[in-house]
């Protein structure tokens, strides 16, 4: 067993035995799935920030149409290497270009399969979110980001640096977001102004694994 699976071996020999794989029932596992990637959340349309991000785009040159082609398409997946793709269930370039479709929620509309140990739970339509490993995600999620960082930008918090005229208030990469603030109220408001953009874009963010440090004189 030494040559041919040595994990097993050392497992057997501290006492552990293998995990039986249990495959989830698979009614829940679709509900749950389903609740999470195929109810769509509409964005509030009406937001203040929103209608300021339009009026400063007017004055950005406009990126003249792109036409995509089927030939375009097929010659590019020819090259591309599995793990970056769109989703590994688009395996033809037609149902490719189906998942190039926009509908008119802005968002689009691709199936997954849903696996455990080889056993096949059924189909969930994602209608929402981007995925996690595709090449196309993080351009996407940081496109979106955008305003956010424009909002915290106008704010009247943070620190000046050197030179006087700079100023900074948050760091952002990816989802990855920190406040800065010289007292409480100016964290609290940058709070707020993250609040009010996750509600109005329909996106959670994870206040529950934030966490709070306050350096004094450069000690915390």
């Amino acid at each position: 067993m030494f040559k041919t699976n040595q994990k097993q071996l050392y497992q057997e020999l501290g006492g552990q035995e293998k995990a039986k794989q249990v495959v989830p029932d698979a009614t829940e596992c679709k509900k749950f799935w389903s609740d999470l990637c195929d109810q769509l959340v509409q964005h509030n349309s009406d937001a203040e920030w929103l209608s300021q991000q339009r009026t400063q785009a007017k004055s950005i040159p406009q990126q003249a149409n792109i036409c995509i082609t089927r030939d375009a398409v097929e010659q590019q997946l020819k090259g591309m290497a599995n793990r970056k793709s769109m989703h590994s269930g688009l395996r033809t370039s037609q149902s490719y270009m189906a998942g190039l479709q926009i509908s008119s929620s802005s968002v689009l509309l691709r199936e997954t399969e849903l696996n455990a140990y080889g056993t096949m739970l059924g189909e969930v339509n994602i209608r929402r979110g981007i995925f996690q490993g595709d090449s196309l995600s993080p351009l996407l999620f940081i496109i979106t980001i955008i305003p956010l960082t424009c909002m915290l930008r106008q704010s009247d918090t943070g620190y000046r640096l050197g030179d006087g005229h700079s100023k900074i208030n948050h760091l952002l990469f990816m989802d990855d977001l920190k406040l800065y603030g010289r007292n409480n109220q100016e964290i609290e408001s940058l709070v707020h102004t993250c609040g009010i953009f996750s509600e109005d874009i329909g996106m959670q963010f994870g206040i529950e694994k934030c966490a709070t440090i306050k350096l004094q004189r450069g000690k915390v």
